[in-house]
C-alpha cells in the first residue's frame, strides 16, 4: 500500500503561545515537531490562501489542519490557531457594538429577562474560547454565499477577513 504522503513534501506549522498545552508533543513523519491540535476546522470551506484559492482540510492523526497548496509542497497549518484568530476578531467586533449585539440576540430568542441577558453576556465574554466547536455546514455555506472569506498566509497568520457588505443599524 502506497503512503498518502509519498511524492509530496509536508510541513506542519504551529505558533506556540503562552496558553499552549505541551503535554501532547508528537513527532510528524517529516521530523517537524507539532503539538496537540483540535480535530475540528471550524471555518472549513471559508478559508482561502493569499491568491484566494480555497484551502483543503486534512488531519495529521486526529488533528485538523488547513492545507495550503504551494506547488509540490503541501503546507499544513494548525486549524486551531487560525480559528482562534478568527474568533478573537469576532469578539473584538462584538465588543465594539456589545449593547446592540446583546439586544439583537435577546430579541431573536424572544427573551428579555435578566437570566437570558446574563447568559448572552457570558457567551460574549467567552466567545474566543469556542475553538473546536463545529459550525453547521448550512451556516458555513450561508456565510460563503454572502462573500465571507478568511485569508491566511503560509504560516497560518490571518491576513484578512472579508465580511459581507452591510451596516449595523443602531
Amino acid at each position: 500500500m502506497q503512503s498518502p504522503f509519498s511524492g509530496k513534501l509536508y510541513a506542519v506549522f504551529h505558533r506556540p503561545d503562552a496558553n499552549a498545552l505541551w503535554s501532547g508533543l508528537s513527532l510528524f513523519h517529516t521530523g517537524v515537531l507539532c503539538t496537540k491540535m483540535t480535530n475540528i476546522a471550524m471555518f472549513a470551506d471559508l478559508v482561502v490562501d493569499e491568491t484566494e484559492q480555497p484551502v483543503q482540510v486534512s488531519w495529521v492523526g486526529n488533528d485538523a489542519c488547513y492545507v495550503l497548496d504551494d506547488g509540490d509542497f503541501q503546507r499544513f497549518v494548525d486549524a486551531e490557531e487560525v480559528d482562534r484568530q478568527v474568533l478573537q476578531f469576532f469578539k473584538q467586533q462584538v465588543e465594539q457594538h456589545r449593547d446592540i449585539a446583546v439586544r439583537g440576540v435577546l430579541q431573536m430568542l424572544g427573551k428579555d429577562d435578566i437570566f437570558s441577558k446574563t447568559a448572552v453576556e457570558y457567551s460574549i465574554n467567552r466567545m474566543d474560547e469556542s475553538v473546536g466547536q463545529p459550525i453547521p455546514a448550512q451556516a458555513r455555506e450561508m456565510l460563503r454565499s454572502m462573500g465571507f472569506q478568511i485569508v491566511i498566509d503560509f504560516h497560518g497568520e490571518v491576513i484578512d477577513i472579508k465580511m459581507p457588505d452591510g451596516e449595523i443599524e443602531e
